[in-house]
């Protein structure tokens, strides 16, 4: 910063003229509206991505169900047709209801 700009400064604030205690109770106020403004700003700027993590758990759900059905399909295709105890069609579907629901 030059000599120039620092004396425009000192001259609109007045400092110059203020008394030690003048200074430091400007200081502390000039420091408490910075702090205000930060926590103001911090908070408008949570509020706004509150409803970020609800779309990120959605996307990582669905992620996690296209996964698991594509599992349960080529198991399904692996086991023999006639055997009842290998059947994974009720979890392919009940995969597919939870993903359309999501």
């Amino acid at each position: 910063m030059t000599a120039k700009w620092k004396q425009l400064i000192f001259s609109l604030l007045r400092i110059r003229e203020l008394t030690v205690g003048k200074k430091l109770r400007v200081l502390t106020i000039f420091f408490l509206a910075t702090l205000s403004v930060i926590i103001l700003y911090t908070s408008f700027t949570l509020y706004r991505q509150k409803g970020d993590g609800l779309v990120i758990n959605i996307a990582g759900r669905q992620r996690m169900l296209s996964q698991k059905f594509t599992k349960e399909f080529f198991l399904a295709g692996r086991t023999n047709p006639g055997n009842a105890d290998t059947d994974n069609r009720p979890f392919i579907s009940k995969s597919a209801r939870l993903f359309e629901i999501t």
